[in-house]
């Protein structure tokens, strides 16, 4: 392997580390935030934008002076529509909603399992739109279903001891679920609007004051809350390293490694948050729902090993 391919795949994971440890401690930052029942997750969910949306602008402006200004002509020529832009956002502000009320009834570690069913959600969708699929998508589906109703296994038990709790759980799992198949859907329908985009990370930061846009309005009809100042800390670690580095690193780990090398990467995103929620937030998962998060994360590692032979063979 010539030394500037290996340097290059190097430097890829390096980036996609950085991504993953980002994405990781979101539902990490989200819990600490309720512990002090201050905001509710529609506030959550509008401070989150609210700080990240300027930081990346300010990001998208010094990468474009540094470009010539005929690169950046070419670049703008080929850019998508902003009103599609701002249409994707606001699919991305609504498919993150969920995600703020699940984090309200269920540990970290659970919901990051329950999350990570959005990669076959997404295959999913791809075979209803007329693709055809490879046969480790139906492996997939089944173990992804299978994990699903394990990791929710605790919470469906009627007149179980502690039936309280188990309804919490199922009501949260059933907006990760939520969550999992709205960001499903954003994902097919920014493929087809950021198809041959030259500058993926500007028509994200377009995107993001569409999803500013719906989430501000939402919080401001509720009532904003302010939060205080350990709220405040923990919302900057969710906006600038959960989302804008993390976003940025995968943006950087994506172009080094390819997509399909990138998503199988990404796959320990949820058992660093089971490592992180034990430690930080003294949250512990029983072995049935353990083991539905294998099966999840199995079937994933799947579907990316396919399109990685795939690639490999085009």
């Amino acid at each position: 392997m010539p030394r500037s391919t290996q340097e290059r795949i190097l430097s890829g994971f390096f980036w996609m580390g950085i991504a993953v440890l980002g994405y990781s401690v979101f539902p990490i930052f989200a819990r600490g935030i309720y512990a002090e029942a201050t905001l509710r997750p529609s506030d959550v969910a509008a401070w989150r934008f609210l700080l990240a949306t300027p930081t990346l602008w300010l990001i998208v402006a010094f990468t474009q002076a540094r470009r010539s200004p005929a690169v950046r002509t070419q670049n703008d020529a080929r850019q998508p529509g902003r009103g599609p832009l701002m249409a994707m956002g606001a699919l991305h502000g609504c498919a993150s909603l969920p995600a703020f009320f699940a984090l309200e009834h269920v540990a970290a570690g659970l919901y990051s399992i329950l999350f990570y069913s959005y990669p076959t959600m997404v295959a999913l969708l791809s075979l209803f739109l007329g693709e055809r699929l490879p046969r480790a998508f139906w492996w997939a589906l089944l173990g992804t279903t299978g994990g699903v109703l394990l990791a929710l296994a605790p919470g469906l038990e009627v007149g179980a001891p502690g039936a309280e709790l188990g309804q919490g759980i199922a009501f949260g799992g059933l907006l990760a679920l939520l969550n999992a198949f709205l960001v499903a859907c954003y994902f097919q329908f920014s493929r087809r609007i950021l198809r041959d985009t030259p500058d993926v990370l500007r028509a994200v930061a377009w995107s993001f004051l569409g999803s500013l846009s719906v989430l501000a309005t939402l919080a401001l009809a509720l009532g904003l809350r302010l939060p205080g100042g350990r709220d405040f800390a923990l919302l900057l670690g969710l906006a600038w390293f959960s989302t804008v580095v993390a976003l940025v690193a995968r943006n950087y780990g994506i172009q080094r490694l390819g997509p399909p090398r990138a998503a199988l990467v990404a796959t320990a995103e949820p058992l660093v948050t089971l490592v992180l929620a034990a430690v930080l937030l003294a949250e512990f998962l029983v072995p049935t729902q353990l083991l539905g998060g294998a099966l999840i994360l199995g079937s994933v590692a799947l579907l990316a090993r396919d399109r990685q032979a795939a690639s490999t063979v085009k």
